[in-house]
């Protein structure tokens, strides 16, 4: 709040405000510790133990996360896969990410980290088929979403399924905050 003038009015960029000097805890303590944070982790991990509890024994899923960001939501739902049976593709279009998750998330040895940006065909990368791809709050980030979506496409399995959640009501909180980026808009 107290640099808001200051980005509106040109004199510091928005990034500098959200990440300082690159520090990610404000925008960590955002997606992690929120009211609406926590609803959601929880309505997603049940979900996800629905579909871990009916998977035969022995068969390895296949998790990507794309634009996973700060971790928030992969550190939430991480328990609920058994990491003899889950290889787990924790993605970001921003490398500055991925340290800061291998870091956080050290102790689950199933996850693996890469650079992806969802709005560019997948033919160029190897990432292979997942059985499920998970995106948090960051598919209204793209420019297209009707071609962002044909690119998750390209990585499901013929029996894949995408689980997203994406905030749906309008909020000034989060236009005070995004708001000021132009990937918002």
């Amino acid at each position: 709040g107290e640099e808001f003038a200051d980005v509106v009015r040109g004199r510091k960029p928005a990034l500098a405000v959200l990440f300082p000097n690159g520090d990610m805890r404000m925008a960590r303590n955002f997606y992690e510790n929120s009211a609406m944070s926590h609803v959601m982790s929880t309505l997603l991990r049940h979900m996800l133990q629905a579909v871990v509890q009916h998977l035969p024994q022995g068969r390895v899923l296949r998790v990507l996360e794309v634009g996973a960001g700060t971790g928030g939501t992969t550190a939430g739902i991480l328990p609920v896969f058994p990491a003899a049976q889950t290889e787990y593709v924790f993605t970001d279009i921003s490398p500055a990410f991925l340290g800061e998750a291998r870091q956080k998330l050290r102790d689950s040895g199933f996850v693996s980290y890469r650079t992806l940006d969802i709005e560019q065909a997948q033919s160029e990368r190897n990432l292979g088929k997942f059985d499920l791809v998970i995106a948090s709050n960051v598919l209204h980030a793209t420019e297209n979403l009707r071609s962002t979506l044909q690119h998750v496409r390209q990585l499901l399995n013929d029996e894949g399924r995408l689980i997203f959640l994406e905030i749906t009501s309008k909020s000034r909180m989060f236009d005070m905050i995004f708001g000021l980026l132009d990937a918002w808009w």
